[in-house]
């Protein structure tokens, strides 16, 4: 009995021993699987956390991308709307040119004529007898760099001022244009020319590069001994009373100018006014 109970403690004690190894085992692995999921988690926050951050700068470079766009189609709105106001602008000034050119065409038939108030009233010669002096005298061109074209600038000049419009410049193209144009219109007072052209193809065959131009014309009664003030004021006069020669003296598009003058047989007195947007060289 007593080996029996020897034998029976010991296998307790070695079943106990089995079961301290065994727990200790387990508790190791437990352990050990403890810590291989919190280094997981550990792995696994720093993870999300990196990833939070990344989100948090892309969030912010698209709000930084978002202002800029919003600038930039702010930017084009008002581009746009420049556009739309230079379009109309283009679009007026080609019907105002159109309106001018269609004017243009039927100018020969209602140029109006800028007299000169006649200085000699009380002159008993009669027109048969003038005329058969004058034919006799070639004609005399006046020159454009003369009295008569620095009184003409100072009283259009004047005029424009006086409606809030700025003043003319000479253009030395305008002046032999304007010079030669009052030649032509001795022998055909039109805004075209005696060989069938439009005025403005003077300029084009000086090979002149024009962008917008325009002409008046007159046609005064004159004197040899009128004083070139009574000449001036007289061919101001009337092209003031004509609407279209008026406007063209009040075209604030103009900023350069010539005037030209020729005394035709008979004493008439034929002037030009050349005008252009541009400085023409």
């Amino acid at each position: 009995m007593k080996k029996l109970g020897r034998i029976i403690s010991g296998l307790i004690i070695v079943t106990l021993t089995i079961a301290l190894v065994i727990q200790s085992f387990i508790l190791h692995k437990e352990k050990t699987f403890a810590a291989a999921l919190q280094a997981e988690y550990e792995s696994d926050i720093d993870t999300l956390s990196a990833s939070v951050v990344a989100a948090r700068n892309e969030l912010a470079n698209a709000n930084t991308s978002i202002t800029e766009y919003k600038a930039e189609i702010e930017i084009l709105k008002t581009d746009i709307e420049t556009y739309a106001e230079t379009v109309t602008a283009l679009a007026t000034e080609l019907a105002s040119k159109s309106a001018a050119l269609a004017t243009k065409e039927s100018a020969s038939l209602a140029i109006a004529e800028a007299r000169v108030p006649l200085a000699k009233e009380t002159d008993t010669t009669s027109p048969s007898e003038t005329t058969g002096k004058e034919e006799k005298k070639a004609p005399e061109p006046i020159i454009t760099a003369s009295e008569y074209a620095t009184l003409m600038l100072e009283r259009i000049n004047e005029y424009r001022a006086a409606n809030g419009i700025a003043p003319l410049s000479f253009n030395n193209v305008c002046l032999d244009v304007a010079d030669k144009r009052a030649a032509e219109c001795g022998t055909l007072f039109s805004h075209s020319r005696p060989n069938g052209e439009k005025y403005y193809s003077m300029y084009d065959e000086g090979g002149y590069d024009i962008v917008s131009v325009g002409e008046n014309c007159s046609r005064s009664c004159g004197y040899e001994n009128d004083d070139a003030n009574t000449v001036i004021d007289g061919i101001m006069q009337g092209y003031k009373e004509s609407p279209g020669h008026n406007e063209n003296m009040l075209n604030p598009k103009w900023k350069y100018v010539g005037f030209g003058f020729f005394r035709a047989e008979g004493g008439i007195i034929y002037g030009t006014q050349e005008f252009s947007s541009t400085n023409i060289k």
